[in-house]
């Protein structure tokens, strides 16, 4: 029994490095994580029944260890726990959406992983093994983005010229590169045949290409600071081998060159199409996306400043965006005013962990590294071991300095952490030669099968609550969302989807509200507006329903606001104008700065027949920043509609002092006034 268990619980382990392979798309919304996060998290909890078995069968052989990377995994999530429950939001901390299903239920996923697998693998051949399992997936996902480059559209990739294989996200790809790299370099030094060092050698070779393929600038950062680290620890720790740091010391000398002139020649096309370094090269902080990621990141410090000690809580950063907003963030177009996430690993924890989530994240990367160099100095472990194990985490710590975590990056850096526990632990040294004996028999009790059927119960039930109900739920909505506008009683449908007990029900609701418009306009159309007032109350529901557990989603009160707007002249209710423009100034006292809410409240405040207090809003939104064309063109466009020419026309010549430059409908409105004062 003792040694099936264990087989087992191994083989989950396994089998949970098929994550970075797991993509439904014709069954889920957001294929790339929901499926993904199910199946690890099923894993995870047949891992638990196997482990928890293991625990009562031999108590003293398989409980876990007080270990400093132990100790620090621990405080990391009792970091992210206090957060969740003193946080802003403690449901969206707790279960996140469907988009990242991130949250502190599926990160306590990630930390039973670390313990059970840190546990149960205990011997060197084992995780060989399951890295050699890991790069051959790995191999796979990059193969499957190579193919990309050569047809875009491969595997959704939409044309896309950064390929994101089946991770869905180039982001996510680069950053499972720069992973295989360091792991494929790793096995490479430890493989003793000439057949899995080749093996290794590929593995590395398929990282390295599809860091670039991905095209992510901070990845490509975190490869050059952690190929610094690996040479500049080489050349400290090789202090017998001269010839060797001579070598290395030209080896940096070379890159060092190269770096500069790639930096110089950066403007030629030769270095233009260099895939990912052509755009870090030339990368400007004060234009693009860098800008607004900056801008961000100063976001994350003034949320901190409010809450400083455990934050807002994890994934609610977007509602400290929110509270900070800056109306610069339209210089760079819509897309650029809503952020999720910092973008920045150690400031995004700073605003949503507070400074203890902080520390301990930073923990989870300084205590393996001084672990290594300890280990070393004291039991002469493997040089190669140390070097990329510390160039690794330095490389991956870059890496997320300009993004953020994902379902595969916690994968395998959970992984990566307990294989170093496991590995350099001082309790482990007798247990692993024990096991290379032949595992004893254990002799079950009579109360122990009694045992199995309660665990067994436990899991199953906690299975079916957290992963089948939920997946249900998304497949559901996801075959509701494809055949919304064919269904005969789509309310019907709806009620149907929202009844499956799941708790992202809030999604749910969104995503009908967010489709549902078109169905009452053409369902009104057809004579049927009694049915039509009913699908539209139906989504108002949901929507309030969200309000009231999210009620700092801005995002929310917008699109309540903008169905009220356009559902009144439908149905005649002048009186929706007045509940959007309550939920709009609600929104306001969340995002006091955020342009669209003064512009949806200025076409609100004209429907109420309020002009002053219409152009008094769109007056807002050009003082907070002169620089936003949108807030002339609706002032000179409103102005000018109420027969207020000649104050249209003012505004028109101020916007020149600004330097506004007007273009496509904007350039049609102004032509227009212009045409007006001539005739």
């Amino acid at each position: 029994m003792k040694i099936f268990l264990l087989r087992a619980t191994k083989a989950c382990v396994a089998f949970s490095l098929l994550l970075p392979l797991i993509a439904l798309p014709q069954f889920f919304i957001f294929p790339f994580i929901v499926p993904r996060i199910i199946f690890f998290r099923s894993l995870v909890l047949l891992m638990l029944l196997g482990y928890s078995l293991l625990l009562v069968v031999d108590w003293q052989e398989y409980r876990a260890r007080l270990t400093p990377i132990t100790a620090v995994v621990g405080l990391f999530f009792v970091s992210l726990s206090i957060s969740t429950f003193f946080g802003v939001d403690w449901y969206r901390s707790f279960w996140d959406n469907h988009e990242r299903m991130l949250g502190l239920f599926t990160l306590l996923h990630y930390g039973l992983y670390y313990v059970i697998a840190t546990t149960i693998m205990r011997r060197w051949e084992e995780w060989r093994r399951l890295f050699r399992m890991f790069l051959c997936v790995g191999i796979i996902v990059m193969i499957v983005g190579i193919i990309q480059t050569i047809e875009p559209d491969f595997f959704l990739n939409k044309g896309n010229h950064r390929v994101s294989s089946t991770l869905g996200n180039p982001i996510y790809y680069s950053g499972f590169g720069l992973f295989l790299f360091f792991l494929g370099a790793f096995l490479f030094t430890r493989e003793q045949t000439r057949t899995w060092k080749c093996f290794a050698a590929l593995g590395a070779i398929f990282g390295f290409v599809g860091i670039f393929l991905g095209g992510t600038r901070g990845t490509i950062l975190g490869l050059l600071g952690g190929m610094a680290v690996a040479l500049f620890s080489y050349v400290v720790l090789l202090q017998g081998h001269p010839q060797v740091r001579r070598a290395l010391n030209i080896a940096m000398g070379i890159g060092a060159v190269a770096v500069l002139l790639l930096v110089v020649f950066r403007h030629t096309s030769f270095v233009e199409r260099l895939p990912g370094v052509g755009s870090l090269v030339q990368t400007s902080i004060s234009g693009g996306t860098a800008r607004t990621r900056i801008m961000a990141w100063g976001i994350a410090l003034d949320a901190w400043k409010e809450r400083p000690m455990f934050g807002w809580g994890p994934n609610n950063y977007y509602y400290a965006f929110n509270a900070y907003y800056r109306p610069e963030f339209m210089e760079y177009g819509v897309g650029e005013t809503w952020f999720d996430n910092a973008h920045n690993v150690l400031l995004n924890t700073l605003a949503v962990q507070g400074l203890f989530g902080f520390i301990m994240y930073g923990a989870l990367f300084i205590v393996p590294v001084v672990i290594l160099l300890a280990y070393r100095k004291k039991f002469q472990y493997d040089i190669h071991a140390v070097v990329l194990g510390m160039s690794f985490l330095i490389a991956h710590l870059i890496h997320n300095v300009f993004v953020f975590e994902n379902p595969t990056s916690y994968l395998f850096f959970f992984l990566f952490l307990a294989f170093l526990n496991a590995q350099t632990s001082l309790s482990r040294q007798t247990t692993a030669r024990k096991e290379q004996k032949k595992i004893s028999p254990v002799r079950v009790s009579q109360g122990f099968m009694g045992r199995v059927a309660g665990a067994g119960l436990l899991v199953f039930v906690l299975f079916v609550a957290t992963d089948v109900y939920p997946a249900r739920a998304n497949m559901a909505m996801f075959k509701m969302m494809r055949t919304l506008y064919t269904e005969s009683d789509p309310l019907s449908r709806y009620e149907s989807v929202l009844a499956l007990p799941t708790p992202h029900r809030d999604d749910i609701r969104n995503d009908f509200a967010h489709l549902v418009f078109p169905l009452i306009q053409e369902t009104h159309r057809r004579g049927n507006s009694a049915y039509a007032k009913d699908i539209f109350d139906r989504a108002v529901a949901g929507l309030e329903a969200n309000r009231e557990l999210h009620p700092l989603d801005v995002r929310i009160h917008l699109e309540l606001a903008e169905l009220y707007q356009r559902s009144a002249p439908l149905f005649q209710e002048a009186s929706f104008f007045t509940q959007a423009e309550a939920v709009l100034e609600d929104a306001r006292l969340k995002s006091p700065r955020r342009q669209q809410i003064d512009y949806m409240l200025a076409g609100i405040e004209f429907q109420l027949n309020k002009p002053d207090e219409a152009i008094l809003h769109l007056r807002v939104s050009i003082d907070d920043n002169p620089n936003i064309v949108e807030g002339w063109w609706r002032l000179a466009f409103l102005l000018e509609y109420i027969g207020r020419h000649n104050e249209a026309l003012g505004v028109l010549e101020e916007s020149k002092t600004y330097g506004v430059v007007f273009h496509g409908q904007a350039a049609d409105i102004a032509h227009n006034i212009l045409s007006a004062t001539s005739s």
